[in-house]
């Protein structure tokens, strides 16, 4: 079997050996320089050092030889260097600094350091940061600050001044809402009611006082009575009544008692003036009784005292009146010596306090201090309290009253579950001008009273002639 071999020849094989293209196409380098370089030198990591360096073995100079002492010595030194250790300082070798004279020098006082404050913190919106210039005329330059809007006018103290503590706007509260809760809703119209309740109360009392006092308003129909009595025109009028009238008055019989209630008149009252005239009438009587009582207790006592001393003793006096006199002698003894051991025990007393009062000085002086600090504490109370009823209260601004603005409220059948069915109730300008009155930041407008009479008067001191002072040198007008 004869094999075909599909191998193509190269470019040297199709030419002569012995030509030149033959060399130039046909032989590989590589592998000749690599034969050639394997034989010569061979590869360099298999090669040991020697036959790649060269080690200079021969001494430059000729090297000392040293002694055992001296060799011990470097190896000494060496291990030195190597393990450093910590030696003790060398003793002074110059006189102690102790024996030494001081050198004079002039006392210095030390300064107190005050710490550096640090940087203050400031206020965007209040502090000024108009840039200050050095002008040579201080008029001109202030003339063109201001001119230029660069330093505006100084605003007084009282500009940032709040003279109340409230809320600008008071928050509304729960049942004013448009689908507030069934609790919410009934106590802030129990709320508004009873303000109603109270503004009806004080326009019947203002009606009431209109009216007079103790007497009624006298009608149309009343007039024409007054105006027809005892005429034969009057209603009430009666011949047969005049006749009784005048029966009785000739008789002078008194009225039979009936049940009818007697009211007495108005005009007939005491004033309250009478009445505080009774009742210190009243007062002076019976002061005036219990003095007389007293004066005819003391009398009989006098009376018993006599008799028992034997004065305006009679023959006949029984002896049921000496026995009585024993018993009041017997009595002003005990008195006496009661009095005498109240005064001895009072002295003793005062003597005992004297005494102690040394003792307690400084407890006295404690108390005294605990004292002040409590009124201090008390006064510096009052005035916050003062200051907060000051800043959470209406003052009197202005001639008229203050009106505040009445609360808008929805019925229970007005109320929606919508706000776009809800309709608007109230004023914003009406809640604001309430709001600035309230916190003292508005006037109310009225008219000014200016006949006002002056609240302090001027004293005068007038010596009048009837009660004049009577001196050394005076004489009677």
């Amino acid at each position: 079997m004869v094999t075909v071999s599909t191998r193509l020849k190269s470019a040297a094989s199709r030419t002569a050996r012995h030509k030149k293209k033959y060399w130039r196409k046909g032989t590989d380098v590589s592998a000749f320089d690599k034969v050639i370089h394997d034989k010569t030198y061979g590869t360099i990591a298999d090669k040991p050092d020697k036959d790649l360096f060269t080690i200079d073995r021969t001494p430059s100079s000729e090297v000392k030889k040293y002694t055992k002492r001296q060799q011990a010595a470097l190896d000494k030194i060496s291990r030195s260097v190597r393990e450093p250790q910590k030696l003790p300082l060398p003793s002074p070798k110059c006189p102690s600094l102790k024996k030494q004279p001081k050198l004079k020098q002039p006392v210095v006082r030390v300064e107190k350091t005050t710490p550096k404050s640090a940087a203050p913190g400031y206020d965007l919106w209040e502090t000024d940061f108009e840039p200050k210039l050095n002008l040579e005329y201080e008029e001109a330059g202030e003339h063109m600050l201001r001119y230029t809007k660069q330093k505006l006018p100084n605003k007084p103290s009282t500009a940032r001044f709040k003279p109340s503590l409230l809320d600008a706007v008071a928050k509304p509260d729960a049942g004013a809402s448009y689908n507030p809760k069934a609790e919410d809703y009934e106590k802030y119209v129990m709320k508004i009611a009873q303000d109603e309740t109270k503004l009806m109360q004080e326009e019947e009392r203002i009606e009431r006082a209109r009216k007079p006092k103790h007497e009624s308003v006298v009608t149309y129909a009343e007039k024409s009575l007054e105006e027809t009595e005892g005429l034969v025109i009057d209603p009430r009028y009666n011949a047969n009544d005049e006749e009784e009238e005048s029966d009785v008055k000739e008789e002078g019989e008194e009225p039979m008692e009936t049940g009818e209630k007697i009211t007495i008149s108005h005009l007939k009252r005491k004033t309250k003036k009478q009445k505080l005239n009774a009742a210190k009438e009243k007062k002076l009587l019976r002061e005036q009784k219990k003095r007389k009582e007293i004066e005819k207790k003391q009398h009989d006592m006098t009376t018993r005292q006599k008799l028992g001393g034997g004065e305006f003793k009679d023959e006949e006096e029984p002896r049921e009146n000496n026995h009585f006199a024993l018993e009041t002698q017997n009595e002003e003894a005990e008195v006496e010596r009661s009095e005498r051991e109240e005064t001895f025990f009072a002295s003793r007393k005062s003597e005992r306090k004297s005494r102690r009062s040394n003792m307690t000085a400084k407890s006295i002086n404690k108390e005294l201090v605990q004292k002040e600090q409590e009124v201090a504490e008390k006064a510096a109370k009052r005035k916050k309290e003062k200051f907060l009823k000051k800043m959470t209260t209406r003052q009197k601004l202005g001639g008229g009253e203050f009106k505040d603005e009445e609360e808008p409220f929805l019925l229970q059948e007005e109320l929606s579950d919508s706000l776009r069915k809800l309709k608007p109730q109230g004023h914003v300008l009406n809640d604001r001008l309430a709001s600035l009155q309230r916190r003292n930041m508005l006037p109310i407008g009225g008219p000014r009273n200016k006949n006002k009479l002056k609240t302090k008067l001027k004293r005068k001191f007038v010596e009048k002639r009837l009660v004049a002072e009577v001196t050394k040198g005076s004489r009677v007008m």
